[in-house]
């Protein structure tokens, strides 16, 4: 009896150490993304952000899986460089910059796979890049240029003051969208000069206004967003058209938006 109590209890501990050990298996997990880019050069860079428990000792064969829809082709890829930059909660923080070669057309990418201290893993994405459109009617920041950089977008939304390269009615205002993302869903309202924009506008050539978007509460904090804005107009002739606002938008801070996944991802776990 005594032996078989003995026994018992060996079995207990052995099940209680396999148990600790399963629960500090190490994690690596995507920040989500969603990035609408444009081509402006022969390399194009794609910043990715991941968290993990992970000690990064080796990350080599990168490699993209492109969407079917995708229409045209890249002459390569290479990694830039990856390292980590920040720690919150038990996790690491790294960025992975991707660089691909000479984009031509309108590419959507679904995952990337690499190999991570030897052993594979996948992640989906949601990352279109487009070769730059050729249009008639741009809209270009004003005096003091554009704000690439937006971090506070989900909390304090856009506002830049810009101008149009010709004389047109603006009818609407809106994001383009990786075609699984849609910001337009978030957003409250768009002002042109402090006025929401309910009817045409009419902007003459090399005016500024003054353009604001206000996101709703509802846009997840955890999400990087890279997007472009389309203005939509009526020309003289009173043809309908888009353009490009020509600035690059970011609205993320890769540290903001890591932190709040961790803790998505801990919540979630608790």
């Amino acid at each position: 009896m005594k032996k078989q109590s003995s026994f018992l209890i060996v079995v207990f501990l052995l099940i209680i150490l396999i148990s600790g050990c399963k629960g500090k298996q190490d994690e690596i997990h995507i920040v989500p993304h969603h990035l609408n880019q444009k081509v402006y050069s022969y390399e194009t860079n794609i910043d990715l952000a991941f968290v993990t428990t992970y000690e990064i000792k080796t990350l080599e064969n990168v490699s993209l899986s492109f969407n079917e829809k995708s229409i045209g082709d890249i002459d390569g890829i290479d990694v830039k460089n990856y390292y980590m930059f920040d720690a919150y909660k038990g996790y690491d923080i790294f960025q992975l910059t991707l660089i691909l070669f000479n984009i031509q057309g309108d590419i959507f990418i679904d995952s990337v796979k690499f190999d991570l201290n030897e052993t594979t893993h996948t992640f989906d994405t949601d990352i279109r890049i487009q070769s730059e459109s050729k249009k008639d009617v741009h809209f270009f920041a004003g005096p003091d240029g554009g704000d690439v950089f937006v971090p506070g977008f989900a909390s304090l939304g856009f506002s830049q003051t810009l101008k149009s390269n010709s004389d047109v009615k603006i009818t609407d205002i809106y994001f383009e969208g990786t075609g699984n993302f849609d910001l337009n869903q978030y957003i409250d309202n768009i002002y042109i000069d402090d006025k929401i924009l309910e009817n045409e506008k009419i902007m003459y050539k090399g005016d500024l206004f003054y353009l604001e978007i206000i996101p709703n509460s509802l846009l997840p904090k955890n999400i990087m967003i890279t997007d472009q804005i389309i203005i939509e107009y009526k020309d003289a002739n009173g043809k309908v058209d888009i353009g490009y606002v020509l600035v690059p938008l970011v609205f993320y801070s890769i540290t903001a938006c890591s932190q709040n996944h961790i803790d998505f991802i801990l919540e979630k776990g608790s």
